[in-house]
C-alpha cells in the first residue's frame, strides 16, 4: 500500500540520506485513511527487519546504535551505519532529526516539554561530537510536524520552567509553549547555522487530516513516523 509522506527540503541535496515522515490518507472514520507502519516504511524505500526504535520515555537519554532493533528507555538515537534506519513515532511531541555530511553520522530525537527541558537535544548533538567528531556547524537539521503555538496549551506550573520568549498565548488566556523556536533557539546557541535548520510549519494538533494529535484525539489518536537513515550502497 502507497502512503503519503512528507520529506525535507534541507536533506534534499544529499542522496545518500533516506527520509520519510508518515501523513495520514484523510478522516480517522475512513479505512482507506489506515496503514501499518510497515506500510509507510516500504513506501518510503526502507525495509521494516532495518530499523532501530526507541522505547520513548521523555528521557534525555542517546543511544549510539549498529544495529536494528529496539532501544529500551531512550528519546534520542544517532548512527554512521550504513543501511540502518532510525525511527521516531510521535503524535505531538517534536520529532528532530540531524545529518552530518562530513562525518555521515544521522540522529532522531523524540522531544516533548519533558525533553526540552532535560536537554536531550543538546546531549544528542554532544552525542555526535564525542563519538563521530561532528561539528554543530557542519549539521543539518528538520524538526518534524508537532503541536504549535497556536495550539499547544501548557499549565503554569510548565510555563514556569521556560523564558518568556518560548512562550505565547493560543486561543486561550492559558500559556502555549512555542516548542520549535525553544529547539532553533537551542541549536543556533550550540553552533548550527539558523540557514541549516528546517522546521516544517504543520502543526499536528490543528490538521487533522494531516497528522495525529493526542492532544486533539485522546487515547484513540494513532502515531506520526519518521525515519532517517544512510543508503548501504
Amino acid at each position: 500500500m502507497s502512503v503519503p509522506v512528507l520529506r525535507a527540503s534541507i536533506f534534499e541535496p544529499f542522496p545518500e540520506v533516506r527520509f520519510a515522515f508518515s501523513m495520514r490518507r484523510g478522516s480517522a472514520a475512513d479505512p482507506e485513511s489506515l496503514f501499518s507502519e510497515d506500510d509507510f516504511l516500504r513506501s518510503s524505500g526502507v525495509r521494516p527487519e532495518s530499523v532501530a526504535i526507541q522505547k520513548q520515555v521523555h528521557s534525555a537519554t542517546v543511544v549510539r546504535v549498529a544495529q536494528p532493533g529496539v532501544y529500551p528507555e531512550c528519546d534520542a538515537m544517532v548512527t554512521r551505519t550504513p543501511g540502518l534506519f532510525l525511527r521516531i513515532a510521535a503524535a505531538d511531541c517534536l520529532s528532530v532529526f540531524l545529518y552530518d555530511p562530513r562525518t555521515k553520522t544521522v540522529g532522531a530525537i523524540h522531544s516533548g516539554w519533558r525533553g526540552c527541558v532535560g536537554g536531550v537535544l543538546q546531549h544528542a548533538v554532544d552525542t555526535m561530537r564525542r563519538e563521530s567528531s561532528s561539528s554543530a556547524a557542519d549539521l543539518r537539521v528538520f524538526v518534524g510536524p508537532s503541536a504549535r503555538s497556536c495550539c499547544y496549551e501548557i499549565g503554569p506550573e510548565v510555563a514556569a520552567l521556560f523564558e518568556p520568549a518560548f512562550l505565547a498565548r493560543g486561543r486561550s488566556v492559558r500559556p502555549h509553549l512555542d516548542m520549535q523556536r525553544h529547539t532553533v533557539s537551542v541549536l543556533v546557541n550550540m553552533g548550527v547555522p539558523e540557514s541549516s535548520i528546517e522546521v516544517s510549519p504543520y502543526c499536528t494538533i490543528c490538521s487533522p487530516g494531516l497528522f495525529h494529535s493526542y492532544r486533539r484525539d485522546g487515547i484513540k489518536a494513532g502515531r506520526n513516523t519518521g525515519v532517517i537513515g544512510l543508503h548501504s550502497d
